[in-house]
């Protein structure tokens, strides 16, 4: 009877988790690695890119912030996807370990809508501030979305 409980709450926790938007991003974060991975392969076969590195150009080409191209093409989309991208396998798992761990009970507690939106907010907001303080780079990670998080959490903290 206890081995029958101690599945039925692993096969709830796992479906909590599969349907949460941590798994997701932390699924979209995945796809795009291997994207970008791909991308740039075909980037340093062709001989189309000589001035940046392949990984710079694929990064650049697939949505991470780039301050002219946000001011003069109007492309606003670059303030949400290099929350998606990230500067090689490391930096991933970094922040996919912080999402996964912390993520996952923060949405739990403040519900699914509310997560998505200090996550999405805190990471267009970083990403805004990238472009004002350092117009020059490109930028990808969601540790500003992830910073956002914490600091939200922190004042849930204070508050309840």
């Amino acid at each position: 009877d206890q081995v029958w409980a101690f599945r039925s709450r692993c096969a709830a926790g796992l479906e909590t988790f599969l349907l949460s938007w941590v798994s997701a991003l932390a699924f979209l974060q995945l796809v795009a690695a291997l994207i970008v991975a791909i991308v740039s392969e075909s980037i340093a076969q062709s001989a189309q890119e000589q001035a940046r590195s392949p990984v710079v150009a694929a990064l650049d080409e697939l949505g991470a912030k780039n301050t002219r191209r946000i001011l003069q093409s109007h492309e606003w989309w670059r303030l949400l996807t290099p929350m998606l991208l990230h500067v090689g396998w490391s930096h991933l798992l970094c922040n996919l370990l912080v999402q996964l761990r912390t993520g996952l009970v923060l949405e739990l507690y403040w519900g699914h809508g509310t997560f998505l939106l200090i996550y999405a907010a805190s990471g267009a907001y970083g990403f805004l501030a990238s472009c004002v303080l350092l117009p020059d780079t490109l930028g990808v990670g969601s540790s500003g979305a992830l910073c956002g998080l914490l600091g939200a959490w922190l004042s849930f903290i204070f508050i309840t």
